[in-house]
């Protein structure tokens, strides 16, 4: 595990992860930084699986995905019906 404060997360080198949970946190933060955090998790563990959840309306989740999509990042996003409450994002890393 890491643990620390995500906007200064500090993971040793020597650290891997095939898995990366990100849960009942992120949506204290904006968009802005969730795309942030997906691109530096990619390039420390670029063979990695991110799961995260957001806890915001339909107006952040589409941001994001479109954000992250644009980036190249293949995933899948798991919403309840309304967009709203937990929604799962499962970001796949390697992109071979």
């Amino acid at each position: 595990f890491a643990y620390g404060d995500a906007s200064n997360v500090k993971i040793s080198d020597d650290f891997d992860a095939n898995v990366i949970l990100a849960l009942n946190f992120l949506h204290h933060f904006n968009e802005e930084f969730i795309v942030e955090f997906a691109t530096m998790l990619s390039k420390k563990f670029p063979k990695a699986t991110f799961i995260f959840d957001y806890n915001v309306g339909v107006n952040k989740v589409e941001i994001i995905t479109r954000r992250l999509l644009n980036l190249g990042f293949k995933m899948e996003v798991f919403p309840n019906e309304e967009f709203r409450g937990r929604v799962i994002f499962s970001i796949t890393f390697d992109n071979d």
